[in-house]
């Protein structure tokens, strides 16, 4: 775990410095050094239109946080928001909640997802909405089952025979007490979204160039793999060792914090 809380801080302190650390514009060509391997001057090597790729690595890093957090913005706060809602009131409120999610949860993310896009169009922000969307029935599900097992603890029945009213005993003991399932699922969802995303950007419906994001950065260097490999090297393993990162830091916080996710 301590190692990949190590890489995800790196990846967030080279996100948030990549004005400053990188040493060329993510999108300024030079045709004069076209598909360069790497050397001094470009430690990654330069792409089919002369940019640097460690320039770019560095802001697609960046473009990846943010499709990140948006994306868990998303699904956190509207799934959560049923998953609670759909768990605590029952009856007729959960029947309909729930088979909503349902309808969701028949579709793999992934082509929820696309579909969500195209009907939207390609670009970022349409990218975090539909994995955003996509992702939202795993959090309204887990909310769900937390509240269900919450709501018959003692304390919480000691504080309605104390007067509480229903909002307050879901501020003040459902909901704090359920945030370490939801920081555990949080995490791995970054992961999920980082991932989405570049599938989404390799398929052409996410980040759209010049925007430096992996994905994109993979589709548009698929063609050099023989002649130019480095191309696809930096930017995939970029991207293999955040999601990675976030897969085993959620995984970690799950053991220390001793939080079972069904």
């Amino acid at each position: 775990m301590a190692w990949a809380g190590g890489i995800v801080g790196l990846v967030i302190v080279v996100a948030l410095l990549a004005p400053w650390l990188a040493p060329y514009s993510p999108i300024a060509q030079n045709l004069r050094d076209v598909a360069q391997p790497p050397s001094v001057r470009h430690p990654l090597g330069t792409d089919q239109l002369g940019r640097d790729l460690l320039s770019r690595v560095i802001y697609g890093a960046r473009t990846s946080l943010v499709i990140g957090a948006a994306v868990l913005a998303i699904a956190f706060t509207v799934g959560t928001a049923i998953g609670f809602a759909a768990g605590w009131f029952g009856r007729w409120v959960d029947e309909t909640l729930m088979r909503a999610v349902d309808v969701l949860m028949a579709f793999p993310e992934i082509l929820l997802a696309i579909a969500v896009v195209a009907a939207l169009g390609p670009g970022l922000a349409n990218t975090m909405v539909a994995v955003g969307v996509s992702s939202t029935p795993r959090f309204a599900r887990l909310a769900r089952a937390v509240v269900l097992s919450l709501r018959e603890e003692t304390y919480v029945e000691a504080a309605r025979a104390a007067g509480a009213g229903e909002w307050r005993l879901l501020r003040h003991h459902v909901l704090p007490n359920s945030v370490s399932v939801l920081l555990v699922q949080a995490t791995l969802l970054v992961a999920i979204a980082i991932q989405a995303a570049a599938g989404l950007g390799f398929l052409g419906l996410g980040a759209q160039p010049p925007r430096a994001e992996w994905g994109v950065m993979l589709v548009d260097s698929r063609t050099y793999i023989s002649t130019a490999p480095w191309l696809l090297t930096a930017p995939g393993l970029a991207l293999m060792v955040t999601v990675m990162a976030f897969n085993f830091l959620g995984d970690g916080l799950q053991d220390v914090l001793a939080v079972r996710i069904s």
